[in-house]
């Protein structure tokens, strides 16, 4: 009782306080129950090559399926940090969850962002195991820019092969949402600063080449 109690009075006073956002106040609502959090794992050497991992505490009668979640920010900002919310409520329906931090433009341009990714999973790929998931189930999840990650690694094959996997080693799973004015062209200067080649991060182009299938 006294934790549910804690959590229930933190929860007001992050929508007063200075300082406090919206994933203060998400993650004010997680229960410090369910999941066994691992994190500062290093997937590459840059200091924002690193992951956490959220595994369920209950035990399974098998290997857990394992999502891989990319967050958004248009390429420029966030921290897995302000995720645990999404990583508690993965594992407590008995999944293993992997959020990775990846490099930021102006640090790297398009696609040095998708490669992080193609790197985390293939740590994810390696290593997923040891956390009681099933690298034969590793799925890619992902919102607004960090779902467009999570798609062009699904659709363009050649990020996965770069890392030395198979296309099928990893399912999307969800879709890249409309993009406001303001965070399309955050987005496309990071691109246009890149190889700024639009096609090949633009997801209609993906599905123009034939890379979505129609069912």
């Amino acid at each position: 009782m006294t934790r549910v109690w804690y959590r229930l009075l933190w929860l007001p006073l992050a929508l007063v306080l200075p300082g406090c956002t919206k994933f203060d106040v998400l993650n004010a609502t997680v229960p410090p129950l369910g999941y066994c959090r691992t994190s500062g794992l290093a997937y590459g050497e840059s200091p924002r090559q690193k992951l956490d991992v959220y595994e369920p505490s209950q035990k399974l009668d098998r290997a857990a399926p394992v999502v891989v979640f990319f967050y958004g920010g248009s390429w420029q900002f966030g921290e897995r940090r302000n995720y645990r919310f999404v990583g508690q409520a993965l594992a407590d329906h008995g999944i293993v969850a992997v959020l990775p931090d990846y490099r930021l433009y102006p640090e790297v341009t398009f696609p040095g962002f998708v490669e992080d990714g193609a790197k985390a999973v293939r740590w994810t790929h390696d290593n997923i195991a040891r956390f009681g998931g099933d690298p034969s189930r590793v799925f890619l999840m992902g919102h607004s820019a960090g779902a467009h990650i999570a798609t062009l690694l699904a659709l363009d094959e050649h990020y996965l092969k770069d890392v030395g996997l198979m296309l099928e080693a990893a399912e999307a799973a969800g879709q890249p949402l409309p993009l406001s004015q303001a965070h399309a062209r955050l987005m496309r200067d990071a691109i246009a600063a890149g190889d700024g080649d639009l096609d090949n991060a633009a997801i209609i182009r993906q599905w123009r080449r034939g890379r979505i299938p129609n069912s």
